[in-house]
């Protein structure tokens, strides 16, 4: 009987040895770290109407844009992967290698800080003038910006997202040119 009592034993440590295992490595595999994705969106009719900021959206957007009518705003979704809540102090466009900052109004009024639940995201969005004030900044310093990417500050620390395609910078700085 001891020995039975002794090989259940060594099975049931066995057992909460593992499971305390996979709990710490999902605690670390999720993370607290946010992921930022830059988006490019049509604002019409109070809706949003989001995509992911890729080289080839610039087609997508002139379709969307001529069928739905609208504006084009340009952001960052926000989505918290961790198990806490995540905190936006505020957010901005930056430029690579000046560092120059630049955020215009939010047209759905949505402005940080405020908070993106555990497992939730959340779409900050502004004009296109944040875009290519950014840029323009960064000229005017003489440097010219290699990447523009969106800034989340929370707290104590600060996040990127992947950088803007240079189509969309691009699309965006004709856009401002062409507006009155």
């Amino acid at each position: 009987m001891t020995v039975a009592a002794f090989i259940l034993g060594i099975i049931g440590t066995l057992t909460g040895c593992l499971s305390f295992g996979w709990g710490i490595a999902q605690f670390v595999l999720t993370g607290a770290r946010p992921k930022l994705t830059p988006v490019v969106c049509i604002l019409s009719g109070g809706k949003l109407y989001a995509m992911p900021a890729t080289k080839n959206v610039r087609e997508d957007i002139q379709g969307s844009l001529a069928h739905l009518g609208g504006k084009i705003v340009v952001g960052v979704e926000v989505v918290n992967a961790g198990r806490s809540p995540f905190h936006v102090i505020g957010w901005a466009w930056r430029t690579d290698p000046s560092g120059i900052a630049a955020v215009e109004k939010d047209p759905q009024g949505q402005r940080p800080p405020c908070e993106v639940g555990a497992g939730a995201s959340k779409t900050f969005v502004t004009e296109p003038g944040g875009v290519v004030a950014a840029v323009k900044g960064s000229r005017a310093k003489g440097v010219e910006p290699r990447t523009v990417y969106a800034w989340v500050s929370s707290g104590g620390r600060d996040y990127k997202s992947r950088p803007l395609p240079p189509e969309i910078v691009t699309m965006l700085e004709e856009q401002s040119n062409d507006a009155p």
